[in-house]
């Protein structure tokens, strides 16, 4: 059975990993981190979805996962940006962010309130009220439970883009030691995987959600390097990577519904660790960048969002029940979370990231560069070499993927 010619992939060069650091260094964009984005998003809203075949997905590992995709992306582009114009701008990175991420959250936290109050059911409006401050300050991550309480994971999010550039690529004493402070960071926090987030260690249990997003950023900067990304090449491609997968799928059933203990922080160094399949292992690669999984990866923000509408939508039409029904909910829901999260990619999200790449080029008084240069690191292999003194590809304008992790996001 052949796949339609619409749905075929983008070619050799998103189907097959990099061979060389040059052809790392001039990939523009990662098709298999929005194919991932598209299983994580799934495996969220099934395993809030209220069907008990799909409870084992656990949806806070999900959101782990995006955790990964953010701190890799943010961390490249922002190491990228530096290598073509010597400096990162972080006015322009902000405004980015910004013009990302709060148009449709705001428009989607409008549509919550209209909702709340409209409905009739305390129950459902209470909570929502008492937390609405959290919401509207974006620190939902100190929210109790609520109808909008799965926004906690983007507060988290939006605390790392807001400190982590400016204390990676502007901090005198850390500009050099970026891989040894990620590499700390990623450590400590990993450790604080091991303290719940309750009673007098809540704080050190807090920080541990970032365990996942700086081993992201590590990773971004290992693979920048031209020998971190022969290391991490053999790695990917060395059947010892493949044991990795087992070990996740085991850990993930394992860790049951908290979000702290062993089992997480054992989870979080596995998961790092099997990143490296996802960008150089390229049946893995191949997997992921089928052209319906990126598509819908490319809408992963506004889908992650709409989710528990999604669900109660479902709900309305067919009530959760045994095997047969959860598989034609699970459709159900991708058809609804699709077409919802389509129509606001498209009167929303491209507009507002568009405007956002316009104000952002004025803020960071960047030169226009040359053709093909934007993204590529000066002191890197030049275009046309190949770290083996073989020919290579012209660099690409880089077009990663400027969006947080649900572009990127979670439970």
């Amino acid at each position: 059975m052949s796949i339609p010619r619409r749905w075929a992939g983008r070619g050799p060069a998103r189907s097959r990993p990099p061979g060389d650091h040059a052809q790392y260094l001039g990939t523009s964009r990662f098709d298999s981190l929005d194919g991932l984005r598209t299983v994580s998003i799934l495996l969220v809203t099934l395993h809030h979805s209220g069907d008990r075949l799909w409870l084992p997905l656990q949806g806070y590992l999900g959101v782990q996962v995006f955790f990964v995709i953010s701190g890799f992306i943010i961390t490249t582009l922002l190491v990228r940006e530096e290598g073509s114009y010597g400096r990162v701008s972080l006015a322009g990175f902000y405004v980015r962010r910004a013009f990302r991420i709060l148009p449709l959250y705001y428009l989607t936290l409008a549509l919550y309130v209209a909702i709340m109050k409209v409905s009739r059911d305390d129950s459902l409006t209470a909570p929502f009220w008492a937390n609405l401050s959290h919401y509207l300050t974006y620190t939902n991550d100190f929210a109790g439970d609520s109808a909008f309480v799965h926004t906690w994971s983007l507060a988290v999010e939006e605390k790392f883009y807001l400190i982590w550039p400016a204390l990676a690529f502007t901090a005198v004493t850390l500009f050099r030691r970026r891989v040894l402070t990620a590499g700390v960071l990623f450590a400590l926090f990993t450790v604080a995987r091991l303290f719940p987030r309750s009673g007098a260690v809540a704080a050190i249990g807090y920080l541990g959600e970032y365990a996942s997003i700086m081993g992201g950023c590590l990773l971004s900067l290992v693979l920048h390097r031209a020998r971190g990304f022969a290391v991490l090449q053999r790695w990917a491609r060395s059947p010892a990577q493949l044991l990795a997968l087992p070990v996740l799928a085991v850990l993930w059933y394992w860790q049951g519904r908290g979000h702290s203990g062993w089992p997480v922080a054992l989870f979080t160094l596995s998961l790092v660790s099997a990143f490296p399949l996802i960008l150089l292992n390229g049946g893995v690669l191949r997997v992921l960048s089928w052209r319906p999984l990126v598509h819908l990866g490319t809408r992963s923000y506004a889908f992650y969002l709409f989710y528990p509408l999604t669900i109660r939508t479902a709900d309305a039409v067919l009530s959760p029940g045994g095997t047969g029904r959860a598989l034609v909910r699970a459709v159900l829901m991708v058809l609804i979370g699709g077409m919802a999260s389509e129509i606001a990619h498209w009167t929303v999200e491209r507009r507002m990231i568009a405007t956002g790449r316009r104000l952002a080029r004025r803020f960071s008084g960047h030169s226009a560069p040359a053709p093909g240069e934007v993204g590529i690191d000066r002191t890197a292999p030049r275009p046309g070499t190949r770290t083996d003194g073989g020919p290579g590809p012209r660099p690409t304008e880089i077009d990663l993927r400027d969006d947080s992790p649900a572009r990127s996001r979670h439970v």
